[in-house]
């Protein structure tokens, strides 16, 4: 036999991928943009970040900080996360010249949050405190 029975195939057909679905899919979903970065300190950073023109909440961003917390412990760096007032997220640093580097980290976890199917290695553990 050359293939997988008729059957098999129309099972396996059938339930392949619909393009319509998964983009209407994600028109309800929140999604975070970053508006902003500043220094607040030597090794402290502040980004400013937003839903739909305005500060993101509390909620979102402490989930975004975890994430970023995860991402720095995966990859053995030093610094922290965590969620500020009026939709901001503060990174702390180590003592590096690379902050670009760390704004990247950020900005994977937001992507993180945005799509979480796309990264379910980082949403789908339990939270790094």
């Amino acid at each position: 036999m050359n293939g997988p029975p008729v059957a098999h195939r129309r099972a396996r057909s059938r339930a392949r991928w619909k393009p319509h679905v998964a983009a209407s899919a994600l028109h309800f979903r929140i999604v975070l943009k970053v508006k902003g970065i500043e220094d607040v300190h030597d090794r402290r950073r502040l980004f400013r970040i937003e839903q739909d023109g305005q500060p993101a909440p509390d909620s979102d961003l402490r989930l975004v900080a975890i994430y970023a917390r995860r991402l720095l412990a995966e990859n053995d760096l030093l610094g922290d996360c965590r969620a500020a007032s009026d939709g901001s997220l503060l990174l702390d640093l180590p003592d590096t010249e690379r902050t670009y580097f760390y704004d990247g980290i950020v900005f994977a976890a937001l992507d993180a949050f945005n799509n979480p199917n796309k990264n379910p290695t980082i949403t789908g553990l339990p939270p790094i405190e």
